[in-house]
């Protein structure tokens, strides 16, 4: 009536957030952390499903990819700074 109706379909995920979720797991992985534990220890700290952890991985891994290579570049250019 007033525009409250939830529209059909799933929900619109937040990329941002999924990208995030992609960052996260690929630290534990860099950390030495299996595909599996790094699977389930997110989904546990995020209180989201692992087969939403295993999406936001498949779906933007190398987004995150990017932005830590992005964030050891600045990094390293600050310390550099100093």
């Amino acid at each position: 009536a007033l525009g409250l109706k939830r529209k059909r379909g799933t929900p619109k995920r937040d990329e941002e957030k999924d990208i995030l979720v992609a960052l996260q797991f690929l630290r534990l992985k860099n950390a030495g952390e299996t595909y599996l534990s790094t699977t389930i220890s997110l989904a546990e700290k995020l209180n989201i499903s692992q087969g939403h952890v295993k999406k936001c991985w498949k779906r933007y891994k190398d987004d995150a990819k990017h932005r830590l290579r992005l964030e050891q570049y600045l990094e390293s250019h600050s310390q550099q700074e100093n």
